[in-house]
Formats: structure tokens, C-alpha cells, sequence
């Protein structure tokens, strides 16, 4: 690790050789061997690499073909805030048979001492990947999915076109 990076740089890179990069081993060696990751959507927090290294594996179980979007990033002393949007092809539960692409948002703090994060706390919204997995979605350059209606073969309004008041009968 380089430790003349700065904390943002150091951030940065964990996040790209991690999700789009796919490098576990790389991403791991960002952190601590001691590390603590907090995800809010998780009872207990992880403590070092090895539980850092099943968090992030069952990640990228789930999403391929991941970017990433920062919104905000800036750090204070050897703290670093980043909000962000990864975009990927989900492949897990409920996604189509080849996947489904998905837009979710995150906000991460870390903490980073001599080149090594410390310690990261991660939000998310898990109510994002529900409403994107129970409707078609396209991404427009939107963090909102917007909806496209399928179509219909019979005379009566399908069960989206009933819920979002969309009737198109013009085959």
C-alpha cells in the first residue's frame, strides 16, 4: 500500500479494484488486517480481513458487470465520506435469468490511518433493489428507475398497467 496517497485516493482505489476490478485480494489489502466493517443493514459488525473478505465476496456473488458513480466525496483529517451509486447486473434473488440491472445508492464513511482503512461503516437503502427488482427498469443517467410497460397480448390491462395506471392498446 502507498502510503503517501490520500485518504480519498486510497478510498477510491479499495472501491474500484473491489467492485469493478473484482480483486478481492487487492481490495482486502486496503484495510487493516484488525478492520471493522459496520454494515447497517447487518446486526453485528465484521472484524478483519477474513470477515471482510466473506462481506465482499457475497457482494460480488450477486452483482457483475458493477460502476461507480461518486455523488459526494471529501475527506476531514483520516476520515473520508463518499456517497455513490453502483451500477450492475444483479444475479441474485429475484433477478431475471440473465440478471437484472440495477442503479443502488450507498453512503460509506471510512476511516484511514497510515494507508490502511480502519474501519467502514456502509448505508444503504435495501428497499432500492426491492423496487427495482418488481418492475422492468432502464437508466436513463436517473437514480429513480424509470418504468417501461410491457406489453400486453389481451384486451384486459395487465397487472402493471392496472398498478400504474398505464393502458396502451394501440398493437
Amino acid at each position: 500500500m502507498v502510503v503517501s496517497q490520500s485518504p480519498v485516493d486510497i478510498f477510491k482505489s479499495q472501491a474500484h479494484t473491489g467492485l469493478v476490478l473484482r480483486d478481492v485480494d487487492a481490495f482486502v489489502a486496503h484495510f487493516a488486517p484488525d478492520c471493522v466493517l459496520h454494515d447497517t443493514g447487518e446486526s453485528e459488525p465484521r472484524v478483519g480481513r477474513e470477515a471482510l473478505r466473506e462481506w465482499v465476496t457475497a457482494y460480488l456473488e450477486s452483482m457483475s458487470d458493477a460502476d461507480v458513480e461518486y455523488l459526494t466525496l471529501f475527506s476531514a483529517g483520516e476520515f473520508v465520506l463518499a456517497e455513490f451509486v453502483i451500477r450492475g447486473m444483479y444475479q441474485g434473488t429475484g433477478a431475471g435469468p440473465s440478471g437484472t440491472r440495477v442503479a443502488l445508492q450507498y453512503c460509506v464513511i471510512d476511516q484511514i490511518r497510515d494507508g490502511l482503512v480502519l474501519s467502514e461503516t456502509v448505508y444503504g437503502v435495501p428497499q432500492q433493489l426491492d423496487r427495482q427488482l418488481s418492475a422492468p427498469i432502464g437508466f436513463g443517467g436517473s437514480l429513480k428507475p424509470a418504468l417501461s410497460v410491457p406489453p400486453t397480448t389481451g384486451t384486459q390491462p395487465s397487472a402493471f398497467e392496472r398498478a400504474h395506471g398505464t393502458v396502451d392498446r394501440r398493437r
